[in-house]
């Protein structure tokens, strides 16, 4: 069981520098919305369902190295095509005659390197995941929470978590009892007018959080990342 804390909300608008009373200090123009720590209730949730993935930490270390030596292979592949292709070199001005000729070989190497630098981003962060054993929540509530966990045999691995829980917050006439749901939700935004005239909004800082279903703005708990096993 592991429990979650209270999160409070503080709105206010600055003009120029300044800031918003509160945890958080904001420097800007525009109207800032950010969250702050309110009172010391705990909330409890709990993982429902947990669907354990083939990825192990030495898997992913594996995979991590493979994907690194063939990036800069394909990066140093895709730097000497683009030198190929430079004004001053003959066979680039060979190719210039027939422009639309061996268009995409020559391009391949380029796609190829652009490919493995995202399969490394993309390995790196699972590596990390699983290191630090952590969670990364989804912006969708729907969606299930991804984790770096340790397993029976005491491997770190990745692992897909449904989450559950009641909301606790005490009300008048007892506990709220609302359903939580988990989802990586904005806590610090910029609103700002466009040139168009339109109200925009830009988000800059994004937390987990579990959210009361029955009154979702007011009971809004955050959940340390970290609190895994």
């Amino acid at each position: 069981m592991s429990q979650i804390r209270n999160m409070g909300e503080i709105h206010g608008s600055v003009v120029g520098d300044g800031n918003v009373s509160g945890d958080r200090n904001v420097v800007g123009n525009g109207n800032y919305t950010v969250f702050g720590d309110q009172g010391p209730d705990l909330q409890p949730y709990f993982v429902k369902k947990r669907w354990l993935l083939p990825v192990t930490e030495r898997g992913i270390n594996f995979v991590a190295a493979i994907i690194t030596i063939a990036a800069a292979f394909g990066g140093w592949k895709a730097v000497m095509q683009l030198w190929e292709n430079l004004p001053f070199d003959g066979r680039a001005s060979a190719a210039a005659e027939t422009p639309f000729s061996g268009v995409d070989q020559q391009m391949l190497p380029i796609y190829v390197f652009f490919g493995l630098a995202a399969a490394w981003a993309f390995v790196m962060i699972v590596r990390r995941l699983i290191r630090s054993r952590t969670m990364c929540f989804s912006r969708v509530s729907l969606l299930p929470v991804a984790a770096g966990i340790t397993d029976d045999a005491g491997r770190g691995r990745l692992a897909l978590l449904r989450l559950g829980g009641r909301c606790q917050m005490q009300l008048g006439r007892g506990a709220c009892g609302g359903k939580l749901r988990f989802y990586n939700k904005p806590t610090a935004w910029i609103d700002f007018t466009a040139s168009d005239g339109t109200t925009k909004r830009k988000v800059t800082e994004r937390t987990p959080v579990a959210e009361c279903t029955r009154n979702p703005k007011k009971h809004c708990y955050a959940i340390d990342e970290a609190d895994v096993d």
